[in-house]
């Protein structure tokens, strides 16, 4: 039996079985003894073990296989055909791959793909601890206190342009550094901090700083417009992150309740502070020649929330009177510059006539302040049957000039309730008395027949323009003083 099975094998791996002319059978015993002759004459060859004809039957079963994957798979227009795929074919009919190689690949594609899912699992986790652990570290109670002292450094900075001695910002030059002998600030001590400030003399080391600093009214008014900014931005945020910076909102609302007081505090009480001195002139200077966004009449949060009607509101509460005092120097502040503007071309330093009545025009825009205008004495000429009435007023004469000469010009005395008296003792008869020059100053009076057309036109085209804007800017003070009034 074991001398069978390897010759049978022997027979098959020679291939035996597809040989047409053995068919199997026994034929005559010439035939049979002719053929055991041939075969005694060929050299036998040695039987193949069991090893070695499993190990050839894999080998051809694995060959097979890899010639059915070949042809199953279409190489795409990107791909380069292998040496394989020009190979012919040996057969056209399918076989079975081997079981244990199989088993073996199948096995191998389902333990990769394991392992790196275990991998890739592992990796976020790992990661996502490691982010977990960092936050919790940035997020310990002192760090978030250190954070938020930083944001409220950062904060007086940018609105109140100030710096704590000893803080990060302190190096800042263009900042004013304070002691107030604690570093930690709060909503409870912005008042100390805007006292110190306001406190410091003119002539103070500390003030010199780049930009240089503004005097003492325009400084709280343009702290003031920077606290709505700020405060505006963080209430434009969601809800959430509102919470956050809840410190900063309650510093902000005090920032803007303080400066309003110190302000009034300032104009009732003109020596409380060395920089204040004079603050109802600052106060008339604020309105000059100011961009419109950075106006103290210009609310972030509309007209209401502005400097200006915060600090009118805060001076009638605390003092009427002084109100009343604040808004006369401001109004004879004004007519100063207007009388000595005697066309609508003219100008006084850095003021025009247009500039000069655009910012009374301002001044009336709070009811309250409109009402104190109308009551106050240089508003309509005295009461018919007076003494003020009959006052005779003598301009003071120049050193250089005449009595012709000052007939001429037109500075003869003039009592208070006249024509001219109205014209230059009222606010209404100084504002509405502006017109055009009474001579050009563009010609000279030699050569006024020697100029082309073209050229009088345009300066006649230039006045008239000036002429209206001046115009349209009385027909709004006027509208001003009539909606003034009890609120």
């Amino acid at each position: 039996m074991s001398g069978f099975l390897p010759g049978l094998a022997d027979w098959a791996l020679r291939g035996g079985a597809g040989n047409p002319d053995d068919d199997g059978s026994d034929d005559d015993d010439d035939n049979n003894d002719s053929g055991n002759q041939a075969a005694s004459a060929e050299p036998i060859q040695p039987a193949l073990t069991e090893d070695e004809m499993r190990a050839r039957r894999l080998a051809r079963m694995e060959a097979m296989q890899k010639r059915q994957q070949a042809e199953a798979s279409k190489p795409t227009p990107m791909e380069v055909d292998g040496p394989e795929d020009k190979k012919p074919q040996a057969s056209s009919t399918p076989k079975r791959p081997p079981i244990a190689a199989t088993a073996a690949t199948t096995a191998a594609m389902d333990v990769t793909p394991a392992s790196n899912a275990r991998k890739n699992k592992q990796s976020p986790d790992v990661s996502n601890e490691a982010i977990k652990k960092k936050k919790e570290a940035i997020t310990s109670p002192d760090d978030l206190a250190r954070k938020m002292q930083r944001k409220k450094e950062l904060l007086l900075k940018r609105v109140l342009l100030l710096s704590l001695s000893g803080s990060a910002t302190a190096s800042d030059t263009s900042c004013v550094t304070v002691d107030i002998g604690d570093p930690n600030i709060s909503s409870s001590s912005i008042a100390e901090i805007l006292a110190t400030r306001l406190s410091l003399e003119a002539e103070s080391a500390a003030l010199s700083t780049v930009p240089t600093q503004k005097e003492l009214i325009p400084y709280l008014a343009q702290s003031h417009r920077r606290a709505c900014e700020e405060l505006k931005a963080i209430r434009q945020q969601q809800e959430h992150k509102r919470e956050k910076v809840a410190e900063l909102e309650e510093m902000l609302d005090e920032i803007q309740k303080q400066v309003v007081n110190y302000a009034a505090s300032s104009l009732i009480e003109p020596d409380l502070f060395e920089l204040g001195q004079d603050g109802a002139t600052q106060l008339a200077k604020a309105f000059i020649g100011t961009n419109p966004a950075e106006s103290i009449t210009f609310g972030i949060f509309g007209p209401a929330s502005s400097f200006y009607n915060c600090l009118c509101d805060e001076l009638m509460t605390q003092d009427q009177s002084a109100f009343q005092s604040t808004i006369n120097t401001v109004l004879k502040y004004f007519m100063d510059k207007m009388s000595k503007c005697e066309s609508v071309d003219a100008g006084v330093g850095d003021a025009n006539p247009v500039s000069i009545l655009t910012a009374l025009t301002s001044v009336i825009s709070n009811k309250k302040a409109a009402a104190l205008v109308a009551q106050s004495d240089s508003f309509l000429p005295p009461a018919a049957g007076t003494p003020q009435a009959d006052e005779l007023i003598r301009l003071p004469l120049a050193q250089t000039a005449d009595l012709l000469q000052m007939l001429a010009n037109g500075n003869r005395p003039y009592k208070r309730r006249s024509g001219l008296g109205i014209e230059k003792q009222t606010l209404l008869g100084t504002v509405l008395r502006i017109g055009a020059p009474k001579s050009n100053p563009a010609f000279s009076s030699n050569s006024i027949f020697r100029q082309s057309l073209d050229s009088v036109e345009r300066t006649t085209s230039s006045q008239r323009v000036q002429l209206r804007n001046y115009q349209e800017m009385c027909n709004r003070f006027v509208m001003n003083l009539v909606k003034g009034g009890a609120a």
